[in-house]
């Protein structure tokens, strides 16, 4: 199926980033944290890990990997050191160094579920699906709770044009957390490239029961009700979209079935006020200066 479509996944390094930028003057910090650092062996490892650790808590993603490098020096078969390691290559954008973290962690420590989860994650977004499939499988062998592990085995599952296995991994994501919007959202996405549109729809609409101002949500079910006729309630639906999320509209070539919601009062203005922004942006850069 040819249609743009924006499969929502729920991947993210183990460790979330509170959105501050690294340090520019890693020397102060590491200064400031002297007494975290013994003289040698075991307290210096465990110095360093507990400075790696405050790092990563306070975004700071390049002392982060110093630090647990640092324990990696004298304890290279700390898996914990691995892992974290992972995480701060992951956030601060270095996915093959995180991808190398992640598998030394699992190789060291193999029945740990988040090394195996993020370890997909990095090689989800790497586009190394097939890994990253394995990856999740051997998460969710080890802790089969964990409804965000099978989204994300779902997600490339889909990718690998195995519906069938991601609509079975979306259910059982579902079956452990009903309310899960992301699962719903790509449970339609795998039941409509299976033919099942009216199935799809519903689950869509699930996903919006969840989050009923998601503007890819809105869209989804908007080309799914478009495609079973309900012209009316599609039309709301995508003008509710493209209001929450003007930015949609560069994907609305995409989707052929809107093509007669297009000229609609509802969607017009609003399609021709992007279209003047966009105008207008292009005139402001076009009148910028060039350097001599």
């Amino acid at each position: 199926m040819d249609r743009t479509k924006r499969v929502e996944s729920n991947r993210r390094p183990g460790r979330e980033s509170h959105g501050n930028r690294p340090s520019a003057d890693p020397q102060g910090f590491f200064g400031a944290h002297e007494r975290f650092v013994g003289a040698s062996g075991r307290r210096d490892a465990e110095g360093w890990l507990a400075f790696g650790d405050e790092a990563i808590q306070a975004s700071r993603w390049d002392e982060a990997v110093l630090g647990f490098r640092k324990v990696i020096e004298t304890e290279p078969e700390n898996s914990e050191a691995w892992y974290n390691l992972g995480c701060a290559e992951a956030a601060r954008g270095a996915p093959h160094d995180a991808i190398e973290a992640f598998r030394r962690a699992t190789l060291i420590a193999p029945g740990n579920p988040d090394a195996w989860y993020n370890l997909g994650n990095v090689l989800a977004e790497s586009g190394e699906t097939r890994s990253a499939a394995e990856a999740y499988r051997r998460a969710v062998a080890r802790n089969p709770r964990a409804p965000e592990v099978w989204n994300n085995l779902g997600n490339v599952l889909l990718e690998l044009e195995q519906a069938a296995e991601a609509i079975a991994c979306f259910r059982r994501a579902l079956s452990l957390r009903h309310d899960f919007d992301l699962a719903w959202n790509n449970m339609g996405n795998a039941l409509d490239d299976s033919g099942r549109l009216e199935q799809a729809e519903a689950a869509y609409a699930k996903a919006l029961s969840a989050r009923p101002r998601h503007p890819t949500y809105l869209m989804n079910r908007a080309s799914a009700l478009a495609r079973t006729g309900r012209q009316t309630e599609a039309l709301d639906h995508l003008a509710q979209a493209l209001s929450l999320a003007p930015e949609l509209e560069k994907l609305l070539p995409g989707f052929p079935e809107f093509a007669d919601l297009l000229s609609d009062p509802k969607i017009r203005p609003r399609r021709e006020a992007t279209e003047n922004r966009d105008d207008q942006e292009h005139d402001r850069h076009d009148d910028v200066p060039r350097g001599s």
